[in-house]
């Protein structure tokens, strides 16, 4: 016997999942401009393919991102994304080793033990019934895992945790019903035919004294492939489309698929590729600091995959990228919400102008403070300073504090007036015939690097001191003072630039890091956070200032003028620049 009813539940819906998330990938693929498909296709025949496949086989599968942030939870995802691949792939060779010739329908495999009874003919059974045991059993540890964190999420770790609706509560309880109603259904056939492994065979032990073994056997069948159907069909409605998601993403992104060049369809694929597993939201400081909720980062983006995003939510967010750094998915949440404020940003004047001072002259080294920078004048006097002392040829590209970078009005959706700021901007930057661009702000910075395609080097003056320091040209004193280091959102893991701060500050006195796995935390004067009032930023600043106190000590150093600016509002501790205190200890 080869078929029974009970398969029909599992059948269409294998039936129905297949053929929706075939669809539903073509159609991306279809969206995206002909050079980024092309590289796709490219990349199925290039050493990409393997990057891709190496990647999707630690993230998606073993999910080492998750082991890193909490081992409980990474075992739990493990569990069912390696654990129930193992099962289909063992079973299948199972399957073939006892029926040879005839071709097995998909329904086969899975079904295997209430088909066949007699496993004389298939080699190795204590071994194939060893290792399916095994794998039921660490899926089912993992599945205990999942209810206990269902239960109580801070024996995890996790502080708060992700909210479901009707449809997700259903791909949810049926995920959970699959793994032990196979469990029952291989024990029950054990207690009739004898076949099971050390697992199965035992429960089955435990049924056979039960009167009505045939009856309750057949019903757990039923129950299992019912369960297999109804997250099947519930699948593409919830947040378990993530699982053939974000494998899809993982090869778009190693093809090099740009995600600049093709907004509206990248932001669909990571919508749908965030699992909602809510690592996020205790990472997110608007979380905690002022018990934000809508915004949060796993709330927006189900929000934004079903369309009923609201515009407060979209500019709340600071955007200072913590989010980004956990997510065990790699998902674009900048980009997401750059896209959703671009969506509701007000159109530009086609005709409007900008009126840029006179020529400057050339020089060795451009300056550019920025907006920020002028409103913390002690650390332009600090970079002068510094110019000064290692004689370096400087022009003060912004010294009139007339200019920006475009950078707040990218982060307001507004691209068209940051674009003509830009190219302003770069028109004054070449004229000066510098070779270097150094700028206090990382805001600035980030744009610069970003945004402006310069044929010459940007620095942050972090990194430039720390080159003046290291050619002989700049010499400095260590201090006697203990401080600590602020990392600027932007700097850090906007732009991967922690080396050369922290080689600089250990050179200059006692300095104690604040171990912090997401580089650091926001001020709270972010500019992304265009819809938060002055009381919700002063109460993440808060919050910030009192865990760089944490390290005891009697100073704290950053390297962002917004940053000191903001911290020195809220901290009763003093707040300096590092060209600061770079500039007091020169020799």
């Amino acid at each position: 016997m080869r078929f029974n009813i009970f398969v029909l539940p599992f059948f269409l819906g294998l039936i129905f999942i297949l053929s929706y998330v075939i669809r539903k990938f073509i159609l991306w693929q279809s969206q995206l401009l002909a050079e980024d498909r092309r590289k796709i296709r490219k990349g199925f025949f290039s050493r990409r393919f393997l990057t891709a496949s190496k990647e999707v086989f630690y993230e998606s599968l073993l999910h080492r991102k998750m082991f890193r942030i909490n081992p409980l939870m990474g075992y739990m995802h493990m569990s069912f994304a390696l654990g129930w691949l193992l099962l289909i792939v063992v079973g299948n060779i199972e399957s073939r080793l006892y029926n040879v010739k005839e071709i097995n329908l998909p329904y086969y495999p899975i079904f295997l033990k209430f088909f066949v009874h007699d496993k004389g003919d298939i080699p190795y059974p204590k071994l194939f019934g060893a290792t399916m045991d095994f794998l039921l059993l660490a899926i089912n540890v993992g599945l205990a895992i999942a209810l206990f964190k269902r239960v109580n999420s801070r024996v995890l770790g996790m502080k708060r945790t992700t909210r479901m609706e009707t449809v997700d509560k259903i791909g949810l309880y049926s995920l959970w019903m699959i793994f032990p109603m196979r469990l029952m259904a291989e024990s029950s056939s054990s207690a009739i035919y004898h076949n099971g492994g050390f697992l199965t065979g035992t429960l089955g032990h435990a049924f056979s004294g039960l009167a009505s073994i045939e009856t309750i056997n057949y019903g757990f069948w039923w129950a299992y492939s019912i369960a297999l159907g109804t997250f099947f069909f519930a699948l593409p409605f919830t947040r378990y489309m993530h699982i053939p998601t974000e494998v899809f993403l993982i090869y778009l992104r190693n093809f090099g698929v740009s995600y600049k060049n093709n907004k509206k369809v990248m932001e669909q694929v990571d919508v749908h590729a965030c699992s909602r597993c809510g690592v996020c939201i205790d990472a997110c400081q608007l979380s905690h600091a002022i018990q934000a909720n809508g915004m949060l980062p796993a709330h927006y983006f189900k929000a934004v995959r079903e369309g009923k995003v609201k515009d407060k939510y979209t500019l709340e967010c600071m955007m200072c990228g913590r989010c980004k750094s956990i997510c065990p998915v790699g998902v674009e949440t900048l980009e997401i919400r750059s896209a959703q404020r671009e969506k509701i940003a007000p159109s530009f004047e086609k005709n409007r102008t900008f009126q840029l001072p006179a020529s400057l002259k050339t020089a060795e080294v451009a300056y550019f403070a920025g907006c920020m920078g002028h409103l913390t004048p002690s650390v332009i006097q600090s970079m002068k300073t510094v110019f000064q002392k290692a004689g370096v040829s400087y022009v003060f590209v912004d010294e009139d504090a007339g200019i920006c970078c475009g950078r707040p009005q990218l982060l307001a959706g507004l691209n068209d007036i940051a674009s003509e700021l830009q190219k302003q901007n770069k028109k004054r930057i070449e004229e000066t015939g510098a070779k270097t661009l150094v700028t206090s702000c990382p805001i600035c910075l980030n744009v610069f690097k970003k945004e402006y395609k310069l044929n010459i080097r940007v620095l942050h003056h972090t990194e430039y001191l720390a080159e003046l320091t290291e050619t002989g040209r700049l010499k400095l004193k260590p201090g006697t003072e203990t401080f600590t280091y602020h990392e600027p959102c932007e700097l850090n893991r906007g732009l991967g630039i922690r080396k050369e701060p922290n080689k600089l500050l250990s050179s200059l006195g006692n300095f104690k890091p604040l171990e912090e796995s997401l580089g650091g935390f926001c001020c709270g004067g972010s500019l992304g956070g265009i819809q938060l009032s002055e009381k919700e930023r002063a109460a993440v600043a808060a919050d910030t200032a009192v865990k760089l106190k944490m390290v005891n000590a009697s100073q704290i150093v950053t390297a962002c003028p917004l940053c000191k600016s903001t911290l020195k509002r809220n901290s009763d501790v003093p707040v300096r620049d590092v060209a600061e205190l770079v500039a007091g200890q020169i020799v």
